[in-house]
């Protein structure tokens, strides 16, 4: 009988657990963090406008604060803000040594969830955001100047992300897709300005995109 009361109490606190993390009402604070390196070829050079089919290796990593508010329950209505930087490392056998980029944006989003255990599930839905980046191409001696540019980014899209509630208070995500539309406004010395509008399709295997969350207030 003992044993059957504590069974009994350990899964209400479980339910209890999920509930308060997504119910109505209830807010959370968290910190997205993101990580990709990748090797590639096809190295460009602005100072010509050609490229050269070279290897090269590029890091990114982002990092921001997030906030939300759950409008119903499963339901939440947030905004995060976003430090990136961007790093590309090239061969100088065309000049151009490396490739150096920061960015700063925020992202608007409405995610519904859908949970298969009381801890477990997915959330998805719709997300709109804005960035602007500095960027600087780095040469080296003796063949052309460094390109300094400016970048504006506007898109949407829509995400999907596993989610994992271990306490009342903590979660975790992982992002699985990410389909988004990008228009973007850009401006360097070689270019001048250009524009240029873009599906992407990013996977799990685009990159580690995970976050951390504390959930408040609810009933």
């Amino acid at each position: 009988m003992k044993k059957t009361l504590i069974l009994i109490a350990v899964l209400m606190l479980a339910f209890v657990t999920s509930q308060a993390q997504t119910e109505k009402g209830t807010q959370t604070i968290g910190v997205n963090f993101q990580y990709f390196q990748s090797n590639y070829t096809n190295t460009p050079n602005p100072a010509d406008n050609t490229s050269v089919a070279t290897s090269g290796k590029s890091s990114t990593i982002n990092l921001g604060p997030s906030y939300s508010y759950f409008i119903a329950d499963k339901l939440d209505l947030g905004v995060s803000l976003n430090y990136g930087h961007n790093s590309y490392d090239y061969p100088q056998n065309n000049g151009l040594t490396k490739q150096i980029n920061s960015t700063y944006g925020w992202n608007l989003y409405l995610r519904k969830y859908f949970m298969f255990t009381d801890k477990l599930g997915l959330r998805a839905g719709p997300y709109v955001y804005y960035n602007y980046s500095k960027g600087t191409l780095s040469y080296s001696a003796n063949t052309a100047p460094d390109d300094h540019s400016t970048t504006k980014d506007y898109g949407g899209g829509l995400i999907a992300e596993f989610v994992y509630f271990p306490t009342k208070h903590l979660g975790f995500s992982a992002r699985l897709a990410n389909l988004s539309f990008d228009h973007s406004d850009n401006h360097d010395l070689y270019s001048g300005n250009t524009t240029s509008n873009n599906w992407n399709l990013a996977l799990v295997n685009s990159g580690l995109a995970v976050s951390v969350q504390y959930s408040f207030g609810g009933k």
